[in-house]
């Protein structure tokens, strides 16, 4: 659930790779791209690699993040979750837009 008012002045792609569901490619890791802009969520294929942050996970840790049983603070310090192109405080910041 994305928050609107929060994010209402951004604008940011994220890219998702969930480590254990394989797409076509079985050697390959689930793709999406996050687009955040201006209040709206849009979740599609993986883009031309213009994702700002990557975050790297597996399907159970995302579900307790978005469903709030787990923090994002929690899921980095304990490796569930791997961040590149961006930093955790990055990462952080994306989870805040949803709360």
């Amino acid at each position: 659930n994305l928050n609107a008012t929060k994010s209402s002045e951004t604008d940011v792609i994220v890219g998702l790779q969930l480590t254990d569901v394989k797409k076509n490619d079985r050697a390959q890791p689930a793709h999406y791209t996050l687009n955040v802009r201006k209040g709206i969520l849009e979740v599609n294929p993986p883009g031309a690699g213009d994702e700002q942050i990557v975050i790297n996970t597996d399907t159970l840790t995302w579900k307790q993040l978005v469903l709030y049983k787990l923090t994002p603070e929690t899921a980095v310090a304990d490796g569930k979750v791997v961040i590149s192109g961006g930093t955790p405080d990055s990462f952080y910041e994306f989870m805040k837009l949803f709360r």
